[in-house]
């Protein structure tokens, strides 16, 4: 901003002198000021989405962590069994992640009906999702499909690294039951 105010007339904070030598543009500098309040604004509510959305991962991930944890030790007989007929852990992994694609793909079927359901009530009651003149509410399929698929990356990585840990801490199990 102070570029600008600079091209078009000297203060103290210009290192070049004015595009217009003449001083018949007159400016008003509250503008400029205000503008430079919106744009700080506008930088701060950025890292504020960035911040909420980091630390939603991050609940995400732990909560992820804590639950894949949970089955795993919920089922951990039957996984050592499944290691002891010489299952790799590779696979035992890909077992839990193709259930939490199951279960992705009903809660991503629900979140469609809420979407469309949603996105059906923006527009009956805002005509064409205008809803102060000038600004626009639209919602597009975009909305959902990325967080979807942020989701499923997070979720198929957890539940990689949760059953690999596991696996390679009961790494002997399988040979503890074969020679029962």
């Amino acid at each position: 901003m102070d570029e600008v105010l600079c091209a078009f007339e000297k203060t103290d904070g210009c290192e070049i002198d004015p595009i217009l030598p003449s001083s018949d543009i007159l400016l008003n500098k509250d503008v400029f000021k205000q503008i430079s309040q919106f744009i700080t604004q506008s930088r701060l509510a950025q890292s504020a989405i960035i911040i909420l959305v980091l630390s939603f991962s991050t609940v995400m991930v732990a909560s992820l962590t804590f639950a894949t944890s949970s089955e795993v030790k919920s089922q951990e007989k039957s996984l050592a069994i499944l290691r002891a007929f010489g299952v790799t852990s590779f696979k035992i992994t890909a077992i839990f992640q193709m259930r939490s694609i199951v279960q992705m793909g009903y809660s991503l079927f629900f979140s469609v009906f809420v979407f469309f359901g949603l996105r059906s009530i923006i527009y009956a009651s805002f005509g064409s999702g205008e809803l102060v003149e000038g600004m626009n509410i639209v919602i597009s399929i975009r909305d959902l499909v990325l967080p979807a698929l942020l989701t499923f990356v997070i979720t198929q990585l957890v539940t990689f690294f949760v059953v690999m840990r596991w696996a390679n801490r009961n790494k002997f199990v399988a040979e503890k039951l074969q020679g029962l």
